[in-house]
């Protein structure tokens, strides 16, 4: 009876594919600066804990933007606590993918908080009833008393959101607070597939928010979170936004009375030129943006057999107007002779010769 491997077995395994990775990968990773080169090679190796991360995304990928994090100033070992890599649900080009995304932790966006002269606090805010919500930082005694936050169910009943406070400790720009709801933090991050990462993903994202919306000097800004977001937004530029509806005839017929034009293509309409003034009705319609361009899919017609006939005799060079002379006379089938249309594509030799023979014969005059 074979033994079990041990975890630690498995790691090892693990961590050797990883190395293996690395090799195949080098080039990537030379385009690190020669002294970070090594540490990076450590630190990724360290990924052999993230199971979950390795089972859905692609080693190569996971190295590629780990250079990139690296190379924005971030340790990217796990153990570090600086920045972590976990996977969000997308789709590139029609196809569900999981990719890469950057979470810096609490603690790592208030320490670049404090490297540029503020204090930084993402508060949580709770609700007791219709009329009582307060912060943590401005909760009674008695409200204390009422909390549950190691309670999923009572968590998600009075949980509401986060109070973003942004303090200046060098200058005179007082304190800055902005109301994050937790309705926009659990849409931003209901990608994210890995739900261990959910807490931190969620006060990421409501910083992200609230920092858009803070009054900031340029020359006190938070670089490295700044370049993150960068870094995840790039990574994430051709995700296809998938609408939950599909275009009908009614849809197609309020876009041209709009004076809009459609282009479709592999299952998915796009809308041809500007939209200006037009994006709410838009909306209704079922169309979501795509990096800038209204879309929507739409169902692909199925391509019955007699169609896919006179697609191929197109291509073999018969007129369009003459295909049907084509079908009649020498193929001697109608379009709803289905098996035998069937039967002739399948025997491709034969039926090219008879094209050729088709083509080269003079046209008769009517």
């Amino acid at each position: 009876m074979a033994r079990r491997r041990t975890n630690l077995q498995m790691l090892n395994d693990k961590r050797g594919e990883l190395e293996t990775a690395l090799v195949e990968n080098s080039a990537v990773v030379q385009t690190l600066a020669p002294e970070q080169q090594e540490s990076f090679k450590k630190n990724f190796l360290e990924f052999a804990n993230q199971e979950y991360l390795l089972s859905v995304v692609e080693a190569k990928e996971i190295i590629r933007f780990a250079v990139n994090v690296t190379k924005i100033g971030l340790d990217i070992a796990p153990s570090s606590q600086e920045v972590y890599i976990i996977p969000f649900d997308t789709k590139v080009n029609g196809q569900k993918v999981m990719l890469p995304q950057a979470i810096i932790p609490y603690n790592g966006m208030q320490q670049l908080a404090y490297q540029s002269g503020f204090m930084l606090t993402a508060d949580p805010v709770y609700k007791f009833s219709e009329t009582e919500a307060a912060a943590a930082r401005e909760l009674t005694r008695i409200q204390q008393s009422k909390l549950d936050t190691a309670n999923p169910v009572w968590l998600n009943k009075h949980f509401i959101g986060f109070d973003v406070i942004l303090k200046d400790i060098v200058g005179n720009l007082g304190e800055q607070v902005y109301f994050v709801d937790v309705s926009y933090v659990k849409a931003a991050t209901k990608t994210n597939k890995d739900e261990k990462w959910s807490l931190s993903t969620w006060t990421h994202k409501a910083v992200r928010k609230a920092y858009k919306q803070f009054m900031v000097p340029r020359e006190r800004a938070m670089e490295k979170f700044e370049k993150i977001e960068k870094l995840n937004d790039d990574q994430l530029v051709d995700v296809d936004v998938v609408s939950t509806q599909k275009l009908t005839t009614d849809a197609e017929s309020t876009i041209s009375s709009l004076g809009l034009s459609l282009v479709k293509e592999n299952g998915t309409a796009k809308i041809a030129g500007s939209s200006y003034g037009k994006e709410e009705m838009l909306k209704k319609l079922g169309f979501v943006v795509n990096n800038g361009t209204w879309c929507i899919e739409y169902d692909i017609p199925e391509k019955t057999p007699a169609k896919k006939l006179m697609s191929y005799l197109i291509k073999q060079g018969i007129e369009k107007a003459r295909v049907g002379e084509f079908v009649k006379d020498v193929l001697g089938v109608s379009s709803k002779d289905t098996k035998e249309i069937e039967a002739v594509m399948e025997a491709k030799e034969e039926l090219n010769s008879m094209i050729k023979t088709f083509l080269a014969e003079p046209i008769a005059v009517k």
